[in-house]
């Protein structure tokens, strides 16, 4: 647009039509078969959400725990829930942001134990801090 003097939306959208032209001229390629071979969507939005979920394969531990994105997940102790110990599950990762845990269809409950929340910087440091200065004390008093 710099190259054509194009400073402003108003002559970005009138010389729009003209670079979609050129750019299909360049770049463009036929369809090897010219037939339309899209298919209608017939799933519903939560069907559609489950289809562009992303799916990891996950171990479960002996203690019913499987880890993802640095965070350990705790499977509710069930009868049910303790026959997948070492038996792979799908954590499913929805585009939303939300999570769930399903192994053959079944939704399994779940809660979180996030590591990373656990840990008190501060807390670190202070105790850093904390043990040279009684290391200071300790020889003072020597």
């Amino acid at each position: 647009m710099r190259l054509e003097g194009i400073s402003s939306i108003a002559d970005a959208n009138k010389w729009l039509h003209c670079f979609i032209e050129q750019f299909n001229r360049k770049f463009a390629k036929m369809a090897f078969n010219p037939k339309d071979l899209h298919r209608t969507v017939t799933e519903t939005a939560e069907e559609l959400d489950d289809i562009f979920t992303w799916r990891e394969p996950r171990r479960v531990t002996n203690s019913l725990t499987i880890t993802y994105d640095k965070c350990v997940y705790l499977l509710e102790n069930t009868e049910e829930n303790q026959r997948l110990m070492g038996k792979y599950i799908e954590f499913l990762d929805y585009p939303d942001g939300t999570v769930a845990i399903e192994h053959q269809g079944r939704k399994i409950n779940y809660s979180i134990f996030n590591k990373l929340s656990q840990l008190n910087q501060r807390e670190i440091v202070e105790n850093k801090r904390l043990g040279s200065v009684l290391a200071h004390i300790q020889q003072q008093h020597e």
